[in-house]
């Protein structure tokens, strides 16, 4: 071991985080390195030159221990608590259920949360960036829950085709975290666009292919948004952005020739719900009275509201209620966006900032939806509220994009722009 390493070494003992351990190597041996040449420019040999360099750097204890107070791992106790208090909160839209077992929804949001803590948690102490070198994996662990929906359906659920294996049901919205992970990396390791175009058009058809719209839209804007924060020159993603409006222009323009009836009576009940009241002009009139009799504080006159556990989830919050624990949920749902929003400031790593931004999409896409439907000001859809809204689903896809932050903050002080993917 020559003297480098042996100092090294013996600065790292003092170091407790093994993540900044690696990165505490890096930089110091940078610093060595260039002060070892500036000696070397005045004359001293490679050898004398490195034990100047060292020298310079002072005793291994002191560094160390310097280094290691401020390196140590960091802990975003703010996004933590705001994410237990969304949680716990979460319980009161299943408590006052009466069309279904309440007792038995409390259960299972008991064992959702759980789970929910033990992701977010658990992908805090997981090196985000370890997750680089293994875009096409999870690329094609979200094609893969595409194509059992697609091939090995065995029913629907609010519409939309699921695979049931025992007690475990696979959706389609399940391969959306996988799909943050993949294109954050393709677009990150600039992955051949040619390459990015087949592998997205796989996944569109088969969205398609599976009836999922609403899916399918978030999907389109995920790609969409973490490819014009990539580091593709701004032609590429001009033409990219191009080639995509035409090809969906053309679809949208044979999906227009085709359309059925019925779903041109859908759009139609949205802009005219009194005129439907006997389709889905219902929901939108029964939405419209509850908002309109909702009190402040405390329960307003009870009207049977369908799925208000899930789809209409505030709706539910403001008979049941109040105004005011609907304005409670939005403001906490709004902090936890900023927050994600301050960390992708803050952090100076394009990776990391590609993980969270397609986080945020998916996370702020789903918000902001939901409580535009639920006031009238978009299209009633299968559209859940994180981890609001009573499912799997909702509840783990919200703690993975808050692991995701927990992780990307914990090692903030840790990228160095010359490394690649940690071994």
């Amino acid at each position: 071991m020559n003297v480098l390493d042996t100092y090294l070494k013996r600065v790292t003992n003092y170091i407790k985080s093994k993540d900044a351990r690696s990165f505490v190597v890096t930089e110091l041996t940078q610093h060595i390195k260039h002060a070892q040449q500036g000696w070397m420019n005045k004359g001293l040999t490679e050898e004398e030159a490195l034990q100047k360099a060292i020298a310079e750097m002072g005793s291994p204890s002191t560094l160390g221990a310097s280094l290691n107070k401020i390196h140590k791992p960091k802990v975003d106790w703010l996004l933590i608590g705001l994410l237990v208090l969304v949680m716990l909160l979460s319980f009161l839209p299943v408590m006052t259920q009466t069309m279904y077992s309440s007792d038995l929804l409390v259960k299972r949001k008991v064992i959702f949360v759980v789970l929910g803590i033990i992701l977010a948690i658990g992908l805090m102490f997981l090196d985000y960036r370890k997750l680089q070198k293994y875009g096409y994996v999870f690329f094609g662990i979200g094609t893969a829950i595409l194509l059992c929906v697609h091939a090995f359906r065995t029913g629907y659920m609010g519409g939309q085709p699921i695979f049931v294996i025992g007690s475990l049901r696979i959706e389609s919205s399940m391969a959306i975290p996988f799909y943050v992970i993949a294109w954050a990396t393709l677009f990150h390791n600039r992955t051949n666009l040619l390459m990015c175009i087949r592998l997205f058009f796989i996944s569109l058809f088969l969205l398609a292919f599976n009836g999922q719209t609403v899916t399918l839209v978030m999907y389109c804007m995920l790609v969409a948004v973490l490819f014009w924060y990539s580091t593709f020159s701004k032609k590429i993603k001009l033409i990219a952005t191009g080639i995509g409006v035409t090809f969906g222009s053309a679809i949208l323009l044979f999906f227009v020739k085709t359309i059925r009836t019925f779903q041109l009576s859908q759009i139609g009940v949205f802009f005219n719900p009194e005129v439907h009241v006997d389709k889905k002009g219902f929901y939108y009139t029964l939405l419209q009275n509850v908002i309109t009799q909702g009190k402040w504080i405390g329960a307003s006159d009870s009207m049977v509201i369908p799925d208000s556990h899930t789809d209409f989830v505030l709706v539910g919050v403001i008979q049941s209620y109040g105004y005011a624990f609907v304005i409670v949920f939005i403001t906490l749902l709004a902090l936890c966006v900023i927050r994600l929003m301050k960390i992708v400031l803050r952090v100076q790593d394009p990776y990391a900032r590609l993980l969270l931004i397609g986080g945020m999409t998916i996370f702020g896409g789903q918000f902001v939806y939901h409580v535009g439907m639920t006031f009238g000001f978009l299209p009633i859809v299968v559209m859940p509220m994180p981890f609001v809204s009573y499912g799997l689903m909702p509840t783990m896809l919200g703690a993975f994009i808050v692991g995701l932050a927990l992780s990307v903050w914990r090692r903030r002080n840790l990228y160095v722009e010359y490394n690649g993917p940690v071994s």
